[in-house]
């Protein structure tokens, strides 16, 4: 026992002694995080604005301010998790920078957005030990949904999106008794013809769909497997609301023209329908009690 020490100050004692451990290692984070900046400039300029202009990715402005928010909501379990400096990130911290390399040498956003999250675990693993890490992985790993990847997968991924939609609306739209017929991504009706896009392919709202369901995961009270389950459905309904979109632009262009279907009416559906997609996927994490 403290003889020196009344009982009453103790707590505060003992918070002022954590707060100074904390300062110990948190400035050097801060400054080396500032360093990091001239390093990946040129990385978030480019992803700035493929976020600006690729409407794939305009989510990507959003996640790094959710994640620091996630960041901020740990503080409490940061401060209480005891920082153990450890050489065993190294590696993801070397493997980090050469994938930089690469990336800038062979203008690969990618490999640069994937860069600066695997330097970020490999600095929090070096600096402040793997318990903190896991603490932060979720937070790390969100930031995946703000990277590019490579446009031939992104147009191999869409085009069979389109194909599923096309299918699935035009068959839906069929069995509403609307008088439409389906060539390849053309719709034909007799108002006249309407094509499927690959702005019309979801893709967009697919990945903006599975960075909310990634979340609603995460918050999520439920078992592992049930928060899985969650994030796992935010495709199906993604894929579903974006078959339900088409099929109202096929009742539409029926019932007026095609003119008028691909106008207003669309780009008004595009947001309602990811309205609806997103309070189902609230009603899926409701009914599964996660």
């Amino acid at each position: 026992m403290d003889m020196d020490t009344p009982a009453a100050d103790r707590p505060a004692a003992k918070s002022r002694s954590a707060w100074l451990g904390a300062a110990s290692w948190v400035w050097p984070a801060v400054v080396a995080a500032l360093c990091l900046i001239p390093a990946y400039a040129k990385t978030f300029s480019v992803l700035a604005r493929t976020w600006a202009h690729n409407p794939n990715y305009s989510h990507g402005f959003l996640i790094p301010l959710v994640t620091a928010v996630l960041i901020w909501r740990l503080r409490q379990t940061l401060a209480a998790t005891p920082a153990r400096p450890t050489f065993q990130g190294l590696p993801l911290v070397l493997v980090a920078i050469l994938l930089q390399i690469a990336g800038v040498r062979g203008d690969v956003t990618m490999f640069q957005a994937y860069s600066f999250i695997l330097l970020l675990a490999g600095l929090v693993w070096t600096w402040f030990g793997y318990r903190m890490l896991r603490v932060l992985a979720f937070p790390l790993l969100f930031l995946v949904f703000m990277a590019p990847t490579f446009p031939f997968f992104i147009n191999q991924v869409s085009f069979r999106l389109k194909t599923v939609a096309a299918f699935g609306s035009v068959r839906l739209a069929q069995a509403m008794g609307v008088a439409v017929t389906r060539q390849g991504m053309d719709l034909y009706f007799p108002t006249g013809a309407m094509t499927i896009e690959g702005a019309c392919s979801g893709l967009n709202s697919l990945i903006a769909l599975m960075a909310l369901g990634s979340l609603f995961a995460y918050l999520g009270t439920g078992s592992m497997t049930r928060r899985w389950v969650l994030f796992l459905l935010s495709v199906p309904v993604a894929l579903a609301a974006n078959i339900v979109r088409i099929t109202s632009l096929c009742v539409y262009a029926a019932l007026t023209d095609t003119t008028r279907a691909t106008g207003l009416f669309h780009d008004i559906g595009r947001y309602v329908l990811f309205g609806v997609a997103l309070i189902t996927l609230a009603g899926c994490k409701k009914a599964l009690r996660c």
